[in-house]
Parts: structure tokens; sequence; C-alpha cells
């Protein structure tokens, strides 16, 4: 397996990998805990299990960010794999671009909710918090996005027409 195929092939099984694990975040609602309740972008639950949705601005930019970050993985994913099967080298690099966008758009979103939750306004005065799985996870799919596009442009460099 020569250097074009294998850096491929490991863009495509990461690419493929944070597209899945930036939607289990994206639906679960633990990315923060507060006291015995957890939150995510679109539930706050308490510990019975009673949920309620949550509407802040800043929660609705993420939300957007992380959306549209796991809208552009599957098409960086897609066209990524077009490329590289015909053979089109340009396009391979639009996938690769495509996955470096939606790599910010996770790490921007991701941020915005890991600033905006560990506020005082928003935990309340004297309530502990501590982070979940999700926000994590989320933090390691915009750095794994970013990997998968710097493999894709790795392979479209090497990749003679």
């Amino acid at each position: 397996m020569d250097k074009v195929c294998l850096s491929n092939v490991f863009a495509n099984i990461s690419g493929w990998f944070a597209f899945a694990l930036l939607i289990n975040c994206t639906v679960t609602s633990y990315w923060i805990y507060i006291d015995n309740r957890h939150i995510g972008l679109f539930l706050l639950c308490d510990s019975m299990g009673i949920c309620h949705t949550i509407d802040l601005d800043w929660l609705s930019a993420s939300r957007a960010f992380i959306i549209i970050g796991a809208i552009l993985t599957l098409v960086s994913n897609i066209v990524s794999i077009v490329g590289f099967a015909k053979r089109l080298r340009k396009v391979q690099f639009a996938g690769a671009g495509i996955g470096l966008a939606a790599s910010i758009c996770a790490l921007i979103g991701t941020a915005i909710f890991t600033a905006k939750s560990t506020n005082k306004d928003f935990i309340g005065p004297g309530r502990e918090y501590k982070f979940g799985y999700s926000l994590v996870i989320a933090w390691m799919v915009a750095v794994l996005l970013l990997i998968s596009a710097i493999l894709n442009f790795t392979s479209a460099k090497l990749r003679k027409e």
C-alpha cells in the first residue's frame, strides 16, 4: 500500500469516526454537570430524568456551529472519497478544505459552550460544576477533524495526476 492510499484510508477512517462521535455528543445531554443536573446542547435534565429544553443565545450559537460542523464533516468525507476514487486531486483538496472548515466550526461551537457554561451567571453562585463526557468528546472531535483534514491534504499533495 503506497503513502497516498494509506494517508487517504486513515483520513477517511478518522473522518467517519469523528462524524459519528460528533453526532453522538450533539444529541446527548452530558456536556456539563451542575449539582444534580446534566446539561447538553438541547436539554437540561435533573437527577430524576426529567428533561427540559433550554434556549439561550450562546447555546443556540454553540448548537449552530456544532451542527454546521457535523454537516461539513459529512460533506468532507463524501467529497474526499469521491476525489480519491476518481483520482481527482483538486476534489481531494476541496474535501480537505471542507474538513478544515468542519474542524473550525466544531472548535468554535465547543469553545462557546465551554466558556459560557462555566460563567457564574449561568451556574449560579456557590454551585459546583464538572464537565461531562460529551464535552470531552466534542473537544476530541475538533482535533480529530483537524488530523483528518491534514491527512486529506497530505494524500492529495502526494497524488500524481
